[in-house]
């Protein structure tokens, strides 16, 4: 026990700060991750219930959805088609 403390091994200051500054780099970009993931997950749900909707509305299994860039405007559309097994609904893209 007392060699252990008369011991001058350790951390030093620089590596105490630089491993500071990572986890401040870390937790600063957790929020802009969780806001994409959520910015994402809407995005997602909006295009599932316009689906099942225009799916519902006119009895159709086949719907166009809209493509869109990054800044909003529509660069195309994709037609697709849903289908239901165990309980969920899959779409896919023709």
């Amino acid at each position: 026990m007392r060699k252990k403390l008369c011991s001058r091994k350790g951390e030093t200051l620089v590596e105490v700060l630089a491993s500071l500054l990572i986890v401040i780099m870390i937790i600063s970009m957790l929020p802009m991750a969780l806001e994409t993931a959520a910015r994402i997950n809407a995005k997602v749900k909006n295009m599932d219930t316009v689906c099942q909707r225009t799916m519902a509305d006119t009895a159709m299994q086949t719907v166009d959805a809209a493509i869109y860039s990054a800044d909003g405007t529509q660069i195309g559309t994709l037609n697709v088609q849903g289908y239901q097994e165990n309980g969920f609904t899959y779409y896919v893209g023709r």
